[in-house]
């Protein structure tokens, strides 16, 4: 039904799947409580990702969310053996080892884990893009570049966090001038021309935003010679 499109049947085979799993919950409390991570862990990611889809596509986004979120929790679970808060802070005492060995096997292309888990990060952060929930999505990039060591894949990273900062900039109803700091829009591998375009994009916008008082007109703002000068760069790129 879910590959089918028929997501209103999927979504109740699959709620009345896990308020059935009286059994599997207490069995994953029990390994839980013993360190160790099985095939049921798997099992429930699969059942919770499904029912995130399934609102996800009925157009119910939030209900989505609060799955999709629940599914990154157990990733970290799977993945690292270790928790994260509702604020996506790493819930352990030895943050500096684990940081090491959380690089270790998110750099690890072999495990095929992964694959899963960026797709479900994937389908979480489009979702808050859509309902303009930019400052959560950054929040959780933030996390992701904490633990990743690739450089191509920083750059990215660091391309969608630039930009879900800019959008949280200008989508405030009150814009703090202070808030969006034109020096934190940097990425790593400059040498790209796609991440430097679209981060020369985010700078203007930022500095637009900027250099913008009351009743000022769009050619006052362009004639400014620190605004002149970033659009400059951005035709050169």
């Amino acid at each position: 039904c879910l590959l089918n499109g028929n997501y209103r049947i999927a979504l109740d085979y699959f709620l009345k799947s896990r308020n059935q799993s009286i059994y599997l919950n207490n069995r994953l409390h029990y390994l839980n409580n013993n360190g160790n991570i099985t095939e049921l862990h798997k099992v429930k990611l699969e059942v919770i990702y499904s029912i995130g889809l399934c609102y996800s596509k009925l157009n119910e986004p939030y209900y989505s969310i609060d799955y999709f979120e629940e599914c990154i929790t157990l990733c970290f679970e799977i993945l690292f053996g270790v928790s994260i808060d509702s604020e996506f802070n790493i819930i352990n005492e030895n943050k500096n080892d684990l940081l090491k060995t959380m690089k270790n096997v998110i750099s690890d292309n072999s495990n095929p884990f992964l694959n899963k888990f960026y797709r479900i990060i994937d389908d979480y952060i489009d979702t808050l893009y859509d309902i303009k929930d930019y400052s959560r999505a950054a929040e959780f990039v933030n996390l992701l570049l904490n633990i990743t060591t690739e450089i191509n894949r920083r750059t990215i990273l660091q391309l969608v966090l630039n930009c879900l900062t800019v959008l949280h900039f200008l989508h405030k109803g009150k814009l703090d001038k202070n808030s969006c700091n034109i020096n934190l829009l940097k990425i790593e591998a400059p040498n790209s021309s796609f991440c430097s375009v679209i981060n020369g994009c985010n700078i203007v916008v930022a500095e637009f935003v900027r250099c913008y008082k009351a009743n000022m007109s769009l050619q006052n703002i362009i004639t400014k010679k620190i605004v002149c000068d970033k659009i400059d760069s951005l035709y050169k790129m």
